[in-house]
């Protein structure tokens, strides 16, 4: 019933003109557009999980975002504990104006001996933008342990007055097989592109890694999640980010994050 709605909305009448797109978010792969506004952007971030059977997770993450004469470039540390493991990566997003309406972003990261997380991750996405429609496809290579996986992302939005509409589906394939889940997203802009509610949720067939070992085993198995996210700023140079999540795949996991940001 969710995905009839959001598809009803996505294909009804333009309403107002499209909202400005937001700066990136520092997660990979959700942002409208890539900065414009010339700002450099400092955030950390805190993720607490409570996973079922096992002790619970902990995220933590710096990033810097920057503009340059030509494009946008985010830098991000990120600590992880899982499985009694701790690792770390680092990772480079670019952002950039392409022809007309469209812009791309190429992105990498690198965690050298990671036992909970890829040891190394090149992707990309491209975006077009058709009045207030929006068409993408992203690509990635991660590398587990001595296993490779690769992801497609075909996705379509939409925007309605202050609603950013975003339906996409992800094919992740390893060793042949691949899974694939469709997920559906609603973005309520809050009187400007900074702050933002947003809400997603999806039901497919996922890849997870099953513990934290050298020989990496992930698992092709059925998954649910979803998700909310508030991000909000307070006059020109302070804002906070907090979100809810749920997914239920190989564990049940139930996180909460809370997040600051800067810029100037």
């Amino acid at each position: 019933m969710a995905y009839l709605l959001l598809i009803s909305l996505l294909v009804g009448p333009v309403g107002a003109a499209p909202v400005a797109p937001d700066v990136p978010s520092l997660e990979a792969k959700q942002a409208p557009l890539p900065s414009d506004s010339g700002r450099t952007v400092v955030s950390t971030r805190y993720t607490y999980e409570w996973v079922s059977e096992l002790q619970n997770w902990h995220t933590r993450s710096l990033s810097l975002e920057t503009p340059l004469p030509v494009g946008t470039v985010v830098g991000t540390l990120t600590q992880q504990r899982r499985f009694g493991e701790r690792d770390w990566s680092g990772g480079l997003q670019y952002w950039v104006d392409l022809w007309g309406d469209s812009y791309g972003q190429v992105r990498a990261s690198l965690a050298p001996n990671a036992l909970t997380m890829a040891q190394r991750r090149i992707g990309g996405a491209l975006y077009e933008v058709v009045n207030a429609w929006e068409f993408s496809g992203q690509f990635e290579w991660r590398r587990y342990a001595g296993t490779d996986v690769y992801a497609l992302g075909p996705q379509i939005a939409r925007y309605v007055g202050s609603w950013y509409l975003r339906v996409q589906t992800s094919f992740v394939e390893r060793e042949g097989r691949w899974a694939v889940m469709p997920r559906a997203a609603a973005r309520y802009y809050l009187g400007s592109p900074d702050s933002y509610v947003e809400g997603r949720v999806g039901y497919g067939r996922t890849i997870e890694l099953k513990d934290a070992q050298p020989t990496a085993p992930l698992e092709d198995t059925q998954s649910y999640v979803g998700s909310v996210r508030l991000r909000h700023f307070f006059g020109t140079h302070v804002g906070v980010s907090a979100s809810a999540t749920y997914s239920a795949a190989i564990r049940r996991r139930t996180g909460v994050s809370l997040g600051l940001l800067a810029r100037w």
